[in-house]
């Protein structure tokens, strides 16, 4: 049951649910079972998961993780309250209440350590760099992913560490310090390479494509940049496109190629509105108003703007 659960999580939700309470049932059916209990409180954390990240339901999925949590408590399995604890956090820090987020990931952090699971431990630190980064306390960020990067790399984590080093090279792009962001963009992008993640290589094409545009390399930045576009293409990733689209414009708007920069923007623009990026779209929107500025189409420039500062409203 369980992995037809899992099966129907991407596909069908309501059936991945259904499959969850069937475990829970079974499970409750047992009694005091601690083993069975267990069960119970696992699936209740992945009915949480489904609620919450495929559904958007954060307040069913926050009720359920608290039957998860009473669960774990009667059994006296401190890691599955520390994990119930987790879930807050990622939930809180969906719905931007950064402050409750850390409330949560502080208190899952509290119980990791006491059962020694560096691995849980690496992942909370990992999250709490993101808040930071999120509050806008950069160095505060950077000292959270060091000290996640520390453990997954005395685990050997690959996966993990490539996750982290892309985190911190991207906390210096917003330093400045292009330089330094680069190196670990490289250091991201060789672990990518050797696990033959094209996506996540995807992505470090287009963070190493950005650096070199702020250091005003520009062939070399274009060089990553259609890489990037190159792999999400070919993979079918196109919501995934409007960032490498973006970053050309970007380029040809700084070597003073107005007509390319639109042909790019627009594209970066249309596949944002498709999907439903609307950060994304405002910062092509605003970018294309540029273009379109240097292309003399005053009014289009005008019009964009304004649709772009309704949108922030």
């Amino acid at each position: 049951m369980k992995s037809l659960a899992l099966a129907y999580r991407t596909v069908d939700i309501d059936s991945s649910s259904h499959w969850y309470i069937q475990i829970e049932k079974i499970a409750e059916r047992k009694g005091n079972d601690s083993l069975f209990t267990l069960k119970a409180a696992q699936s209740k954390i992945n009915r949480g998961i489904v609620l919450m990240h495929f559904q958007n339901n954060y307040d069913s999925g926050l009720a359920v993780v608290d039957e998860a949590q009473v669960l774990y408590t009667i059994i006296g399995d401190s890691g599955g309250v520390g994990d119930c604890y987790n879930m807050r956090g990622i939930a809180f820090y969906n719905q931007d209440d950064l402050e409750k987020s850390r409330e949560m990931y502080d208190r899952s952090l509290a119980l990791y350590a006491i059962n020694k699971d560096s691995a849980r431990v690496a992942r909370i630190y990992n999250n709490l760099g993101m808040i930071e980064a999120n509050r806008g306390n950069l160095n505060l960020a950077i000292e959270e992913y060091q000290k996640a990067l520390w453990i997954q790399e005395n685990k050997q984590n690959h996966h993990e560490i490539h996750l982290i080093i892309n985190n911190i090279g991207s906390l210096y792009m917003r330093l400045g310090e292009y330089r330094r962001a680069i190196k670990y963009y490289e250091r991201s992008l060789k672990l990518r390479l050797e696990q033959k993640d094209e996506l996540s290589t995807a992505s470090s094409y287009n963070n190493l494509g950005s650096a070199y545009r702020d250091l005003g390399i520009f062939d070399t930045a274009l060089t990553y940049l259609e890489r990037s576009l190159e792999i999400q293409g070919r993979k079918g990733q196109k919501q995934w496109t409007v960032d490498p689209l973006n970053n050309i414009g970007l380029v040809y708007l700084d070597t003073e190629r107005p007509e390319l920069a639109h042909k790019y923007l627009s594209e970066s623009l249309e596949l944002a509105r498709m999907y439903g990026r609307k950060g994304a779209e405002i910062r092509a929107i605003m970018n294309d108003a540029l273009a379109l500025l240097k292309l003399n189409r005053l009014d289009d420039a005008s019009n964009s703007t304004e649709a772009a500062l309704t949108m922030c409203l």
